[in-house]
């Protein structure tokens, strides 16, 4: 099961909603992270959390509903990211996160992989791929003007011997050592 960055969550008042986009995924242990819980899939989610199935591009939501966002591995998997992340910002309020996490292109352990076989093979249902520089390109098409987007791993993260020895020489360069990117998004001062 993945370890999310939970330290990344914002602290809620009782009367702040939190949402979790792509929730429904079998593959991430059946985590719902949210007061309300959306996927375009079928609910497989073990919580008594309340479960809409609609696409992220069209939320059935009122503006300015949700002091916290949470989108883990989604971003890679849908057509138009930035209709998305713009649905999401109507949907935050103005004081709201967005924490948005997807696999790293520029990880060691990817980057190798394409040397030592001449190509990359990403995943068989992503539709794109993100470095740092393109997410954070995103994040400011988007009209984001408050984020940090930074390389993390989950601590869960098994590797290989080779891939230690990499990861471990690359240490000093987060951007290729991370798994993952995160992307923090604040509403306010948009």
């Amino acid at each position: 099961m993945k370890t999310f960055p939970t330290f990344l969550f914002k602290k809620l008042r009782a009367d702040e909603l939190s949402l979790d986009v792509g929730s429904g995924s079998e593959h991430f242990g059946l985590i719902c992270l949210g007061d309300i819980n959306i996927d375009i899939g079928k609910h497989v989610c073990k919580s008594d959390k309340p479960f809409v199935r609609c696409d992220a591009t069209f939320l059935p939501f009122t503006d300015n509903l949700f002091a916290q966002v949470t989108m883990f591995d989604v971003i890679e998997h849908v057509d138009s990211p930035c209709r998305v992340l713009k649905e999401i910002k109507r949907v935050m309020t103005n004081d709201g996160r967005l924490i948005l996490g997807t696999p790293n292109i520029l990880n060691i352990t990817v980057i190798l992989h394409t040397l030592l076989h001449g190509f990359y093979v990403p995943h068989n249902d992503h539709v794109s791929a993100w470095g740092r520089l393109e997410l954070d390109n995103l994040m400011r098409r988007v009209g984001f003007r408050r984020f940090k987007v930074f390389a993390y791993t989950y601590d869960d993260t098994k590797h290989s011997f080779l891939t230690l020895i990499a990861l471990k020489f690359f240490a000093f360069r987060k951007d290729f050592s991370g798994r993952q990117l995160v992307a923090v998004a604040e509403k306010r001062g948009n």
